[in-house]
């Protein structure tokens, strides 16, 4: 192999390595803005005070469409300054980073037009729906809080 087609070949593995390390940081960065503050860093939540934890077990959301659907119409979600593309991008990353063994095996990421579609169309009481979501969870065996 020629030194400039070998160069050039390493130029692109670093910069394919840089372009996923910006991603994580961003998705971590809006993380930090626009979550952290209930959910906490680790997406541990605060439960004394009816903030449900993300870390292991986001993921179960995604077994149910009324789930997947909730995750962008929680007001912390559909009412965040993030625009439709950068919160499918965001929910992606917290869904990957936090999710960990309750991810469903067929997890397909939000697209822009997903979020902007659910984004607009809000359920009246949100406390109710995330009861019904998380008792529906519980009966099939998943464990949400």
């Amino acid at each position: 192999m020629a030194p400039s087609s070998m160069l050039r070949r390493m130029l692109m593995a670093a910069l394919v390595v840089m372009a996923g390390a910006a991603h994580a940081d961003a998705g971590r960065s809006r993380f930090t803005l626009h979550c952290a503050g209930c959910h906490q860093l680790d997406g541990s939540g605060a439960t004394e005070i009816g903030v449900p934890p993300m870390k292991g077990v986001i993921g179960n959301f995604l077994r149910l469409p009324a789930g997947r659907d909730f995750l962008v119409q929680v007001p912390g979600s559909s009412q965040s300054a993030l625009d439709d593309a950068q919160l499918a991008s965001e929910l992606n990353w917290i869904i990957r980073t936090m999710a960990e063994q309750s991810m469903p095996p067929d997890f397909q990421p939000y697209s822009e037009t997903e979020v902007h579609a659910l984004r607009n169309h809000r359920p009246e009481n949100i406390t109710a729906l995330r009861r019904k979501i998380t008792d529906e969870l519980r009966a099939l065996g998943h464990p949400v809080n």
